[in-house]
């Protein structure tokens, strides 16, 4: 039987952080229409999940941390116009699947970075999403973690607590474990 928005309602799991006013918020893809790794099938609807993201979690943004290819392969290739055409911003920030940012991940990140930060820090929600929610996604909310002051170590636990399985790839808690917030010495 295959999981749909309606047997199985997307969920966002809130990610707590020191003092901020706004949330991290961390789901699977919306839309998506793929093979589970649970088993079976999932053939969600992206409208019903960007509508109970909204009512929700209330975010301002979506981070899509999702590959070009992998949006096509999961038949969500219009997901960032969707976002957008529901009022909130999007970031694209594709990080390859089972892997940790790299180069070209960095260098973005160091642009963008500043702005979801700024947008929780001012109460606004900021939602964070890979494929099924755990690896790439609980990296960087761990990332954000780590910028709003948490130790590295406390904010993989953090991450874990709230997301159980989350960043599940030692090369994913290798990078974490050595991150240095953005404007913080090497």
């Amino acid at each position: 039987m295959a999981k749909t928005s309606i047997t199985d309602p997307i969920w966002v799991t809130k990610i707590n952080h020191p003092g901020q006013p706004g949330k991290i918020g961390v789901s699977i893809c919306p839309g998506k229409k793929s093979p589970s790794v649970f088993g079976g099938m999932w053939d969600r609807d992206l409208e019903l999940d960007l509508t109970a993201i909204q009512r929700d979690f209330d975010p301002t943004a979506i981070v899509t941390l999702m590959t070009d290819d992998e949006l096509s392969a999961n038949k969500v290739p219009k997901l960032g116009q969707a976002v957008l055409d529901h009022g909130m911003q999007w970031f694209h920030l594709p990080i390859r699947d089972m892997r940790a940012p790299d180069e070209s991940f960095s260098g973005v990140w160091t642009e963008i970075a500043p702005d979801i930060l700024q947008m929780i820090k001012q109460g606004d929600n900021v939602l964070v999403h890979c494929r099924g929610g755990l690896g790439r996604s609980g990296t960087i909310a761990a990332l954000l973690l780590i910028e709003f002051g948490l130790p590295n170590d406390l904010a993989i636990a953090q991450v874990r607590i709230a997301r159980p399985g989350a960043i599940d790839i030692a090369e994913q808690e290798e990078y974490v474990g050595r991150y240095v917030a953005l404007g913080q010495p090497s």
